[in-house]
């Protein structure tokens, strides 16, 4: 259906097909839990940080390690929401695992969880190179 404004016909703008963020994405976001940085009290933590040139996405990752677990696991990120539940779901996940069996990181799996866009591989490959800094960190210190 053509429509007049401004002098000109023209089609109504067309709503997006489909939501852009799945429940896991809307849940992680919503209630970011692991955000933030370590407690001070833990005896041995590790922390590193991933970025973007521009600095539109920034990460940084800490894990607090006791008993050879990772006792806990933060995040301190700018970016979308895709990133920030990406980052909250990755340190849910880790928290408590055994520091010398930490996933190698995998960007388009954890995209596929999130149902992310092809558009936004980038700032997952830069989830992917904080979790593996982190990932190395742990090792060489754990």
């Amino acid at each position: 259906m053509l429509f007049s404004g401004c002098g000109q016909w023209r089609r109504p703008l067309e709503m997006p097909a489909a939501d852009p963020y799945n429940d896991v994405v809307r849940g992680c976001f919503a209630d970011p839990a692991h955000a933030g940085d370590v407690a001070e009290r833990m005896l041995y933590s590790v922390s590193v940080q991933a970025s973007d040139p521009t600095g539109a996405v920034r990460l940084q990752l800490s894990a607090a390690l006791g008993d050879g677990l990772l006792q806990q696991v933060r995040f301190r990120a700018r970016g979308c929401p895709h990133v920030i539940a990406g980052c909250e779901l990755l340190c849910t996940e880790l928290e408590g695992a055994a520091a010398d069996r930490m996933p190698r990181p995998d960007a388009a799996e954890l995209m596929e969880r999130l149902s992310a866009p092809r558009s936004k591989t980038g700032r997952f490959l830069i989830i992917e190179d904080a979790l593996d800094k982190l990932r190395d960190a742990v090792i060489k210190g754990g």
